[in-house]
């Protein structure tokens, strides 16, 4: 079951930020001491950022498997910011609002990608069978996006989920070699996946309340994409459900990433430079798969 979150929380104290990733995350901590982990709204690369990590957030924690809940968090003025970076502090205050946050566990330490194929096999396979129905491009070797906690791993990061970008633009990059190739070069990739295990998850996504993951999207959220968001809701629903019916498209998804031989190390930097020569002229990284 997905937590309920009986309101949404209003941290009185900033703990740090994190350097890694694009987004400077920071750390805060409530009056009853809990701590949450913040994607400041001021420093996502879209407005589709914080729909994707809400919807497959709460679907993946709705079919049982390990990933980070996304939560909503209220940052403004009452925040204690103290004596930090002044562009960390800018970006605070260019984020007050809601803003989408996860609980934060000290504990936790980082996955490689070996441990977690090692150590917790089949979760790694339901984990990777997640990243190509959502065609999820964020997992990389030097980003795996996992964390150990308590004998277990967990997910966390599906910012740049195609599946649910493509099905509110009503575009299918299912086939989109960008996509393809990135997940190929995603760290919990393995060939010829367990046939059970990839009939389990869509057993599990068949079972789930897409409607109501869908119609929990804060408003705001919703509005920065489409300012029709019940239209929004609906074709996002309704792409969802699609993609859950089409097992065997998914199927041939995999073959396709099977056949991809992996790029070169000098063809990732050449691939990176352009894309970072087009991400500098104004492109976004919609318009790169295009």
């Amino acid at each position: 079951m997905i937590p309920i979150q009986a309101q949404t929380p209003i941290p009185h104290k900033f703990i740090n930020f994190l350097t890694t990733g694009s987004s400077t995350p920071i750390v805060v901590q409530s009056g009853s001491g809990q701590k949450y982990l913040v994607k400041l709204k001021g420093g996502q690369s879209g407005s589709f950022s914080y729909l994707n990590e809400w919807v497959a957030g709460r679907l993946g924690a709705a079919i049982g498997l390990p990933v980070s809940v996304p939560e909503t968090i209220l940052i403004d003025e009452h925040l204690e910011i103290g004596s930090i970076h002044e562009e960390v502090k800018d970006l605070i205050h260019k984020s007050f609002g809601l803003n989408l946050a996860f609980p934060f566990f000290e504990e936790a330490v980082p996955c490689t990608p070996r441990t977690a194929h090692d150590v917790y096999q089949k979760v790694v396979q339901q984990l990777y069978v997640f990243d190509v129905f959502l065609l999820n491009t964020d997992r990389t070797i030097k980003n795996p996006n996992l964390l150990e906690r308590a004998g277990g791993v967990f997910s966390f990061d599906y910012e740049t989920s195609f599946l649910l970008t493509g099905a509110v633009l009503g575009k299918d990059f299912s086939r989109s070699d960008f996509a393809l190739k990135a997940l190929r070069e995603n760290p919990l990739y393995r060939p010829h996946l367990d046939a059970a295990v990839i009939a389990g998850v869509f057993d599990l996504l068949r079972q789930a309340d897409i409607a109501g993951i869908v119609d929990s999207l804060p408003e705001p959220w919703a509005a920065s994409v489409d300012t029709d968001s019940a239209h929004l809701k609906s074709v996002l629903k309704a792409g969802l459900l699609n993609a859950i019916g089409q097992e065997a498209l998914f199927t041939e998804t995999l073959k396709h990433i099977d056949e991809i031989t992996p790029e070169s190390e000098d063809d990732k930097r050449n691939r990176h430079a352009a894309n970072l020569a087009r991400f500098k002229a104004g492109w976004i990284p919609l318009e790169i798969l295009e």
